[in-house]
C-alpha cells in the first residue's frame, strides 16, 4: 500500500476531524505485516504542510515534523518505493488524463449554465490512466 500525504497530515494534526481515525489506521499499518510504501513525495509534502504556519492553525517546527518521519521510516513494514524510468511516463499520463478530464468538466459546466439545466457530468480518464499504471 501507498500513503499519501494527506492521511500523515490528518494523522498529526490533532484539529482535523479526521485525526482520530487516520492516526489509527496509520499507527495499526505501521504495526502490521503488510509493507506500507511511503514515497518522498508523501514525506515532502507532509514536511511542507504540517510546519507551513498559513496552512496549519498549530504548525510544527520541522525538527518535529522530522521525527514523525523518522519514526515511520523506522518501522519494520516501510519501505520508500523508488523512481524508476517509467515514473516520468506514467505520470505524464496521469496529467494529460487529468487536463482532459478537467477541460470535459468546463464544458458541461459551460453547458449547463447556458442551459441553465441541473445536470451531472461525468469525468472520465483518469482512473482509467491509474489502472494503466499499476
Amino acid at each position: 500500500m501507498l500513503i499519501d500525504a494527506n492521511l500523515l497530515v490528518y494523522a498529526v494534526d490533532d484539529t482535523s476531524p479526521h485525526h482520530e481515525g487516520s492516526a489509527r489506521w496509520l499507527e495499526s499499518v505501521l504495526n502490521g505485516e503488510r509493507r506500507v510504501a511511503l514515497p518522498w513525495q508523501s514525506i515532502g509534502a507532509y514536511v511542507r504542510i504540517i510546519t507551513h504556519p498559513r496552512i496549519m492553525t498549530a504548525p510544527l517546527d520541522p525538527a518535529r515534523a522530522w521525527s514523525r518521519v523518522d519514526a515511520w521510516l523506522e518501522a519494520e513494514p516501510t519501505w520508500i518505493p523508488p523512481a524508476s524510468h517509467r515514473t516520468a511516463a506514467i505520470l505524464g499520463r496521469l496529467v494529460a488524463d487529468l487536463a482532459t478530464s478537467e477541460a470535459e468538466r468546463l464544458r458541461c459546466v459551460r453547458a449547463r449554465q447556458a442551459a441553465q439545466a441541473p445536470g451531472r457530468c461525468e469525468l472520465v480518464g483518469v482512473e482509467s490512466a491509474r489502472e494503466q499504471a499499476l
